[in-house]
């Protein structure tokens, strides 16, 4: 990842930092891949630890994780493709949200959007919890 795209990705942070769903940013070199790790806050304390896997970033569309595997409201993981819950193929024992479409992303979007959208696919998440409803219900009202 050059100098440019590294300047834009800390000045993006920064931005971040004063947003309320927003806690403790860094950045992961882990091999090919660069990952962004953070914190998202819900409105009712819960706190969820994510990531975004950053590879060739601005340009390709990034990969969010929770960095733990969710269960659904009967006890079952959130491990595999599900359009109803907006999740995709799990990676390393971290639930892959289903955000957005691919065609949605552009280089002209950044860390706050995918820390926003974490956070709305994660309050529509704690909504299924509660209600049993798919969490696709939420993200389409």
């Amino acid at each position: 990842m050059g100098n440019e795209v590294m300047n834009r990705l800390f000045r993006e942070q920064e931005v971040l930092k004063g947003k309320k769903m927003f806690r403790r940013g860094r950045f992961d070199p882990n091999g090919d891949s660069f990952f962004f790790s953070f914190e998202v806050k819900l409105p009712n304390g819960h706190v969820y630890p994510m990531y975004a896997d950053l590879y060739d970033y601005p340009h390709s569309f990034p990969r969010l994780f929770v960095r733990r595997m969710l269960k659904d409201c009967n006890g079952k993981e959130l491990s595999g493709c599900d359009g109803q819950m907006h999740v995709l193929s799990a990676q390393n024992g971290c639930t892959q949200l289903c955000y957005a479409h691919s065609s949605a992303w552009s280089p002209n979007l950044g860390l706050k959007y995918l820390v926003k959208r974490s956070y709305l696919w994660l309050i529509a998440y704690e909504a299924h919890l509660q209600t049993g409803k798919p969490i696709a219900y939420y993200l389409s009202n």
